[in-house]
Formats: structure tokens, C-alpha cells, sequence
């Protein structure tokens, strides 16, 4: 058992509680390294497409200067909104993801 999962469901605990929290530690665990290979993936994919056209603007003088954050133009609360499901494209899903 996890050290955080020791600390949150002790020792007494009901054998069932205690290892449903080590289950739902696991699959935190699962999940997370999913969304990180998923963002690995994609970043990648955008760099390859972006490549040519950032390669083609320097070799034309273009500088870059831009350097401030994007988090203001994200649209947050779509985001954040669970109520529809966004399914990422096969390619740019986690090869390594749960099931």
C-alpha cells in the first residue's frame, strides 16, 4: 500500500476499504501517465505540422517575439465542461492506456 493511501485509510481499516483506495490510487496512477503520453503525442504531431511553416518564416527574417501566455484565449469553461465527451483522433491516442 501507498504511503498517501496508508495515511488516508489506516491499518483498522476495512480490508475491502483499504483496497479500494489502493485500486483507485492505481488507476490515478494509469490515468495520469495516459494524459502525459497523450500530450507527448500531440505535441510532437503539432511540431512536425507547424515545422515547415516556422522553418520557411525564418529563412524569410521572420523573428519571434511573441511571448506571452496563450491561457487567456483558451475558452475555460468548455474546458472544464464534462457534460459532452471529446474523443481524441486514434493517432493521437495514449498507445499505453488503460482499458
Amino acid at each position: 500500500m501507498s504511503a498517501a493511501t496508508e495515511l488516508a485509510h489506516p491499518p483498522f481499516a476495512h480490508p475491502r476499504t483499504r483496497e479500494l483506495a489502493e485500486f483507485l490510487a492505481e488507476r490515478r496512477a494509469d490515468l495520469r501517465a495516459a494524459v502525459v503520453e497523450h500530450l507527448a503525442v500531440l505535441e510532437g504531431r503539432v511540431a512536425a505540422l507547424l515545422g515547415p511553416a516556422v522553418e520557411e518564416a525564418r529563412a524569410l527574417g521572420t523573428t519571434e517575439s511573441e511571448a506571452s501566455s496563450v491561457r487567456p484565449r483558451l475558452d475555460a469553461e468548455r474546458i472544464r465542461d464534462r457534460s459532452r465527451a471529446i474523443e481524441a483522433a486514434f493517432r493521437a491516442s495514449p498507445a499505453g492506456a488503460p482499458t
